[in-house]
């Protein structure tokens, strides 16, 4: 497993490395809610971008003669978007501390939230038909889900204002994003199981 997650951030480095220094730069020197939310969200394109990398290099036959299960390699591209997400979120929450930033809890958990529910949904479709083929239905959910998320953010945000939602609302939120996303582990690794290589 661990040279699996080895392999997935040095395909990862090479994928989306240059735009990762970019979003820590814009999360410290903007402080705005949208770098915030922008960069826990940008890293659900972790796993997709690893998929796209191993389909174009084959990737997948070969993992096929490792010592490795199926479920694994799910498992792993789920980890690189965990870690990049929970990153993300430690990231804008020390920010939002040093600059003692109000009601940054809430929108982290929240966007957190977000980013969680669209891997989850994400992740089996391009487990499935491949990150290329998939790629327009991918992108029609990523769509749905930013519009959706653009008009929670707002309802989020007027809520937050008029004080009738809350951390423990969005805590309550994130944790169930987390179980669902748990819960999508296995429905990824049948839909891999199923993909014709």
């Amino acid at each position: 497993m661990k040279g699996l997650l080895c392999k997935d951030l040095l395909v990862l480095k090479k994928g989306v490395g240059y735009s990762v220094p970019v979003i820590v730069l814009m999360v410290i020197l903007l402080n705005n809610n949208f770098t915030m939310v922008y960069s826990i969200l940008f890293c659900t394109l972790f796993p997709w971008s690893v998929l796209a990398y191993d389909e174009q290099a084959r990737w997948d036959r070969m993992a096929l003669m490792l010592p490795v299960s199926r479920r694994e390699i799910v498992l792993s591209k789920y980890l690189i978007g965990w870690l990049g997400m929970g990153a993300a979120t430690l990231l804008g929450a020390v920010n939002a501390l040093l600059r003692r930033q109000s009601g940054a809890a809430v929108l982290l958990l929240a966007s957190l939230a977000c980013g969680l529910l669209v891997m989850s949904l994400l992740l089996p479709i391009m487990f499935r038909y491949g990150a290329e083929r998939g790629r327009v239905i991918v992108m029609l959910i990523t769509f749905l889900v930013v519009a959706l998320s653009t008009m929670l953010h707002v309802v989020i945000e007027g809520f937050a204002a008029a004080g009738h939602i809350g951390f423990p609302a969005a805590l309550l939120a994130t944790l169930l994003a987390a179980t669902f996303s748990w819960l999508t582990v296995p429905i990824s690794v049948r839909a891999y199981e199923k993909r014709v290589m």
